[in-house]
């Protein structure tokens, strides 16, 4: 069957010791102090219930560990509750140490319903000690809907120590809504006081649960402000009128957070490139290797700055985790002694803000800033500031480059590609073809040129065409860009890459038709560096003769 969204959370929350006066019956008490309690039942039925009798089961819940007699308690009182009403309890369903807010994570109130479900229960009677126990949800349909699934399968659901009888009638239907809506208000206002009492002690530099992060131990801390003793992971504060807070914690670990600062600030690595550095060396973070995340949560934690803070994030009467702003953060300064200097966690902030795009007038002044130490501006400069997000975040966020300099300011931005008009170009080209003419003489060969065409004919045998191929800066570098097929077919066709100024030749590419299966062919970096074997670094090199340095 389905269960409503609302179920499939978790909590715990603290809850009082349901105590009545009239507790007896399988109670014992031995001396002054001592009682014993019968021996609770398993979740599966009692063959030895006699079939006449009315069958029953009853179900028992506490909230915290700390309330480990709870559940015999409320045993004890349903087994007596059932016995003065001739009925016999054949099943026991528990959910110890679970809140009453959600469904999940209730194992014992998941197999009740289940068995309810089934239509093979086996008993006609639920017993529940009040109606706290049965669920203290925010919403109290959640909680009639639950009961009324029993009452579809026949079972009657009682509330044996509420002063009403659940038997559907106006007034018990009304007190029944009540005492729902209070037991989701005592949540509520625990809650409020919880949280209240949590912002005091965080504002006094105490930890509010919680492990101990990377470089970070746990101290107790003696009610006159003393530090006590260090505590191990899980281990608990030794007495409840102690607090715990931060301290540095080994020498080798707090070394390698202001490692991880000053790669991230200051020589512009980010956090992927941290992390395999870090676990290339072997460093590893606590017992396992390190990931961005666990680079981040250096990064962004203010405990190593020595600041504590606390209402970073929450997760109330379980609802959805919320993160809050910086504004809303309860924070005590000078709470432990720092790994870093304050401003290194600020800097680390505002270029984590940059690079993620969330800081877009720092990302509009370093641009001006650029434009006013080169004159120009381009992918490849602003990749040397720090923080600075990459080429295709800044084309989400602006649109182009253009659109990023004129939104810092800079009304004619000098962009980094250089045109080359009809003119230039022509000149250039005739200075090209007088250097492979020269130089294939030089090699003991020839190159013609033919009348009304831009080729070459090479020892009177192989057509040569000339080409000037223009740089492009991109973010990854220059590119350079050649058609290797044109109307006029070719036997080879060498390309004069220009420099990133198109204004000198800087390499030579000789490229064979025949034998390359692209229509264009790309000169550069990364994913196009298969076409570097083209490549010549002078004519001489491409002929086979002596650099002329």
């Amino acid at each position: 069957m389905m269960w409503p969204r609302s179920a499939l959370r978790y909590t715990a929350c603290p809850l009082a010791l349901p105590v009545a006066n009239g507790y007896c019956g399988d109670i014992t008490l031995i001396g002054s102090r001592h009682f014993a309690i019968e021996p609770p039942a398993v979740n599966s039925i009692d063959p030895s219930a006699p079939a006449d009798i009315t069958r029953a089961a009853a179900y028992v819940r506490m909230s915290s560990s700390a309330q480990a007699l709870s559940p015999k308690l409320q045993e004890a009182y349903l087994r007596r509750f059932a016995r003065s009403h001739a009925m016999a309890v054949v099943r026991v369903y528990r959910d110890e140490g679970k809140s009453g807010l959600v469904l999940s994570g209730r194992t014992g109130m998941q197999q009740l319903l289940q068995d309810v479900a089934s239509g093979r229960a086996g008993f006609s009677v639920l017993l529940i000690y009040d109606v706290s126990r049965w669920g203290r949800y925010q919403n109290i349909d959640e909680a009639g809907f639950y009961e009324y699934l029993c009452r579809q399968a026949g079972i009657r659901v009682l509330y044996c120590a509420e002063h009403f009888d659940n038997d559907g009638t106006p007034l018990s239907q009304l007190m029944k809504s009540f005492k729902r809506t209070m037991a989701a208000e005592y949540s509520r206002e625990l809650s409020r006081k919880v949280l209240a009492a949590q912002q005091r002690l965080a504002l006094m530099g105490n930890k509010q649960g919680g492990s101990a992060t990377y470089g970070m131990r746990r101290v107790a801390v003696a009610r006159d402000g003393r530090p006590d003793r260090p505590l191990a992971a899980g281990e608990r504060k030794p007495r409840p009128s102690d607090r715990v807070r931060l301290m540095p914690g080994h020498v080798q670990e707090q070394a390698t957070v202001r490692r991880i600062f000053e790669l991230y600030n200051h020589q512009g690595w980010r956090a992927a490139a941290i992390r395999r550095l870090l676990n290339a060396e072997g460093v590893l973070c606590g017992a396992t290797p390190w990931t961005d995340f666990r680079i981040f949560s250096i990064l962004a934690g203010p405990q190593y700055w020595g600041t504590q803070a606390f209402n970073r994030s929450s997760q109330r009467l379980r609802t959805a985790r919320v993160r809050h702003p910086r504004s809303e953060w309860i924070c005590c300064a000078q709470a432990l002694p720092a790994t870093v200097a304050p401003a290194e966690g600020e800097l680390a902030s505002r270029i984590r803000a940059m690079r993620r795009g969330l800081d877009r007038a720092a990302i509009l002044a370093a641009i001006g800033q650029v434009h006013a130490r080169h004159g120009r501006v381009s992918y490849p400069l602003l990749a040397t500031v720090p923080g600075m997000p990459g080429w295709r975040r800044l084309r989400r966020m602006f649109g182009s480059l253009s659109e990023a300099c004129l939104a810092a300011g800079i009304a004619q931005p000098q962009l980094h590609r250089i045109a080359l008009d009809g003119p230039a170009r022509s000149a250039m080209l005739a200075t090209v073809r007088a250097q492979v003419q020269q130089m294939a003489w030089r090699a003991g060969g020839s190159a013609t040129a033919l009348p009304a065409s831009p080729h070459l004919l090479l020892n009177g045998r192989w057509t040569l065409r000339l080409a000037l191929a223009c740089s492009c800066l991109r973010p990854a570098g220059a590119r350079w860009r050649v058609r290797v097929r044109t109307a006029q077919p070719a036997d080879f066709v060498l390309a004069a890459l220009l420099d990133t100024r198109n204004q000198r030749v800087a390499r030579w590419a000789l490229i064979t038709p025949q034998q390359e299966p692209r229509a264009v062919v790309h000169f550069g970096s990364g994913r196009n560096a298969k076409s570097r074997g083209l490549l010549f670094p002078d004519l001489a090199a491409l002929f086979g003769l002596p650099s002329a340095a």
